[in-house]
């Protein structure tokens, strides 16, 4: 009877063991920000810097379009959707944490904002 329990405790335990395995292998595994190499910060950076510019070519391109420069921002953010979801592919490829990620975004998605206002300010006191 003790062997039977034996081995009926051994199996259930084998079958924990088993469902943790997969579990943990489920799990994906991220990297933090502060492994990050020269080349993942170039990479990123260099797509920062292609969103910039096209938030600033598009803000001034569409000033004129707008009464609020806050509307012209937000339409020449909006035409770089697709430098923006590059630069979050770019930091998902590198497997950092998906909240990494979006905060990073964001707030390059920010600083380009504040930079812009005041471009578009003095251009629209132009005309």
């Amino acid at each position: 009877m003790k062997l039977l329990l034996r081995v009926g405790t051994a199996a259930v335990l084998l079958g924990v063991a088993l469902t943790v395995n997969a579990e943990e292998s489920a799990t994906p595994t991220y990297r933090s920000p502060a492994d990050m190499t020269v080349e993942e910060r170039t990479a990123i950076m260099g797509l920062v810097g292609e969103y910039n510019s096209c938030v600033y070519k598009e803000g001034m391109a569409r000033v004129k379009d707008f009464h609020d420069i806050r509307q012209a921002a937000d339409a020449a953010m909006g035409a770089c959707d697709k430098a923006i979801n590059a630069l979050h592919e770019k930091i998902e490829s590198f497997h950092f944490e998906p909240a990494f990620g979006d905060h990073f975004t964001h707030h390059a998605q920010a600083r380009a904002a504040r930079t812009l206002l005041p471009e578009l300010a003095i251009k629209k006191s132009e005309n």
